[in-house]
């Protein structure tokens, strides 16, 4: 036990780690959740079978473990032995709070995260990509989420392919037919080549008043090289930032539903949707755009946080030559907070994604 929420309030202000932890319970849910400390213990004083009482507890947790040490196989001979003591863990610090009744409280009983920055990981022993990064004030790393696709294509196999499905689960994924994507390089509408990947954006149309798609009576236009180029001002901007984060991740196929499928051709629509699950099944990445809950409300036209507009939330502290920081919300916290929710897949759920990239 740390100490109490009250005490850990009153002394945040002169104790650095009393501060860090008051900050990860801040930013647990997100910046929309509680403005402030007072906020937070307001909250907690009123909150069902809590109080000002409330006690903090500090655990560790295992996040992730960096397997024979950023190599993509393990050694040769395998011995298991070997690749155990290659295989290092990396370790989130996590907040729990219990009340007066010190009954568990399931989102309380993970109310914040503490992470080690990534300057440390040389005292660490862990590779840099396992621990905590200060977020870019201004725009998200596309070149870092580069290097995470490549990283996971080239070192991963098939444990990313079959990712939520199970071990005892036997799967064959099924190709989509006749997939119509864009061509982010020549800009037009072209039919997916045998074998091709492909980047798939799910969204939410209602976020831009501008909503152009593919008819019948330009579908040809669009065919055309840089056909897609002549209605550019009249892409939504979630489109359009869509088609320039593919080609900075240096990819050249991008499905979008309102133009890789004919509006108005009911023939086409249906032999798409039937196989919506297949499209987003088979897609190297989906990219969600999830922007924060106090955009929400009103209409977010664009990818969050890869123009330069984006208003991270995130504290820092050193403590005892450590620095430490809070963590960005997860998948979870930020898709349920914006139109996007994973409702939106009702064809088959969650499961459908294979990988996600959620801009928030």
């Amino acid at each position: 036990m740390l100490c109490s929420l009250a005490d850990l309030h009153a002394t945040s202000g002169t104790c650095a780690l009393c501060g860090l932890v008051m900050e990860a319970l801040l930013r647990r849910w997100g910046p929309g959740q509680w403005s402030t400390a007072d906020e937070y213990v307001e909250w907690a004083k009123n909150a069902p079978g809590l109080d000002a009482s409330l006690q903090i507890y500090l655990f560790s947790f295992l996040f992730a473990e960096d397997r024979y040490g950023g190599a993509k196989t393990p050694p040769s001979p395998p011995n298991h032995y070997q690749n155990k003591a290659l295989t290092r863990p990396a370790f989130r610090l996590g907040v729990a709070l219990r009340g007066p009744s010190d009954e568990n409280i399931p989102y309380l009983d993970h109310a914040g995260d503490i992470q080690l920055l990534s300057t440390n990981s040389l005292i660490y022993g862990s590779r840099a990509s396992f621990l905590g990064r200060i977020i870019n004030p201004d725009r998200a790393n596309i070149q870092l989420a580069r290097e995470w696709i490549d990283e996971c294509e080239q070192g991963h196999g098939d444990l990313c392919e079959t990712a939520g499905r199970g071990d005892d689960v036997a799967y064959t994924r099924t190709a989509p037919r006749n997939l119509r994507v864009i061509n982010v390089n020549s800009m037009c509408l072209v039919l997916l080549p045998a074998e091709a990947k492909y980047v798939a954006l799910s969204y939410c149309w209602a976020q831009s008043t501008r909503h152009f798609t593919t008819t019948t009576s330009n579908v040809a236009g669009l065919q055309a090289c840089g056909g897609i180029s002549g209605v550019w001002d009249e892409l939504p901007g979630t489109i359009q930032d869509a088609i320039g984060c593919v080609r900075e991740i240096g990819r050249e196929f991008l499905w979008v539903d309102a133009l890789c499928i004919i509006q108005d051709d009911n023939k086409d629509k249906e032999e798409q949707i039937l196989q919506m699950d297949r499209v987003y099944d088979n897609a190297l990445l989906t990219i969600i755009p999830a922007p924060p809950a106090a955009e929400s409300s009103s209409r977010y036209d664009g990818l969050p946080g890869y123009r330069p507009d984006r208003q991270p939330s995130q504290a820092m502290a050193r403590i005892q030559g450590l620095e430490l920081c809070t963590t960005h919300i997860d998948v979870e916290q930020a898709t349920s907070t914006s139109p996007w929710n994973y409702t939106s897949l009702d064809f088959s759920g969650a499961s459908a994604l294979q990988k996600a990239a959620v801009l928030h």
